[in-house]
């Protein structure tokens, strides 16, 4: 009778005062990625590791993975990246194109390291890196934004690599290439995106094409089929880490957020004010006080740290950088960025990877 009473007074005092929306809502996102990575990390070793020569690190792994909420979900998804890997002969490379991205995911960024490609841009490097820039800001990249979905690509160096958007808040936060493989052009898959110029003299590096994997049509559907799991499983677990800096907190914290979030729409003082239920002088005060910057000066270094990112990240133009970072024409952004760093987009570009290089 007690306990019956104890509950009743608990429910009284819940009901009087409800958890926000906010953190309502925070916990069914939680529940539903939850349930969602636990789906997605099934499903991706039953369809990769359904052989009969399944090793028992890999059914280890099955059921480590599905502790979901755990803190070794990162570690699980690179032991089935690795696995993944090892199981089809290609490798996996990200271009991220958000922060939050390649904080959790900095092991995945950077250049096409594979054998094939390294060999290619070592020794073709002045005709194959414009090409690769062309290619892959461009014709990839507009693809991408147009059907946000896995396809594959036949590139100028004439092998086949998948390419898989990773969709953050709607918005492409990320690209994976998986490859390289070779392929005939009879069993070229449907829907492929074939580069429109290739490098001379690619019969000189037919050896080391031999040594790439050759696609078939059941592997070419099974790989799509795993690479929209691998780009969920980036999604997932960037969102869950973005969402840990979205537990209500400080003005500040609001503000970061809101920032973070919306830097790259059209957005307006009176927005943020209206967000944060204050007026646009009162949250021009807060953002003295936090930032020692007003709301123009705010946005600018907000989009300006993305364009950054995507320059060292990514083979983007510095016309599209500037659009995706939230600025509405090219001539301002780069105007802003050479005050900003003292140099243009493309010597910004040429400097951090001459000095990754050389790290």
């Amino acid at each position: 009778m007690k306990k019956l009473c104890f509950f009743r007074r608990q429910s009284l005092i819940y009901n009087v005062a409800p958890r926000p929306a906010h953190f309502i809502a925070a916990e069914k996102r939680k529940t539903d990625n939850n349930l969602l990575y636990n789906s997605i990390i099934t499903t991706l070793i039953i369809s990769v590791f359904s052989r009969k020569n399944m090793e028992k690190k890999i059914i280890i792994m099955y059921f480590l993975t599905k502790r979901a909420g755990s803190m070794n979900e990162l570690k699980d998804f690179r032991e089935a990246l690795k696995a993944f890997e090892e199981e089809f002969k290609c490798s996996v490379v990200m271009h991220a194109h958000m922060d939050e991205v390649r904080k959790s995911f900095s092991f995945l960024c950077g250049i096409h390291t594979n054998p094939y490609c390294s060999v290619m841009k070592k020794k073709l490097w002045e005709s194959a890196n414009p090409l690769c820039n062309y290619f892959d800001c461009k014709l990839v990249g507009e693809m991408l934004n147009e059907k946000k979905k896995p396809f594959y690509k036949f590139c100028h160096c004439a092998v086949l690599e998948i390419a898989a958007p990773v969709i953050i808040n709607g918005e492409l936060g990320a690209t994976l290439y998986i490859g390289p493989f070779r392929v005939s052009e009879k069993k070229m898959p449907p829907g492929t995106l074939i580069s429109r110029t290739f490098i001379k003299g690619l019969r000189k590096f037919e050896k080391q094409k031999r040594l790439l994997t050759e696609m078939s049509e059941e592997k070419a559907s099974r790989l799509i089929s795993i690479s929209l799991m691998l780009s969920n499983m980036i999604r997932y677990i960037t969102e869950k880490n973005s969402a840990k800096e979205e537990v209500p907190g400080s003005r500040k914290e609001h503000i970061e957020n809101f920032m973070k979030n919306h830097f790259r729409k059209n957005i307006s003082l009176s927005e943020l004010a209206s967000y944060l239920f204050l007026s646009e002088s009162r949250t021009t005060q807060l953002l003295r006080e936090y930032f020692g910057k007003g709301f123009p000066e705010l946005l600018t270094g907000q989009r300006l740290n993305y364009a950054k990112t995507l320059l060292a990240n990514s083979y983007f133009t510095a016309s599209s950088i500037a659009l995706q970072a939230g600025f509405s024409e090219a001539s301002y952004f780069f105007k802003v960025f050479m005050k900003n760093t003292g140099m243009p987009p493309g010597a910004y570009r040429r400097k951090f990877r001459k000095e990754n290089f050389q790290a």
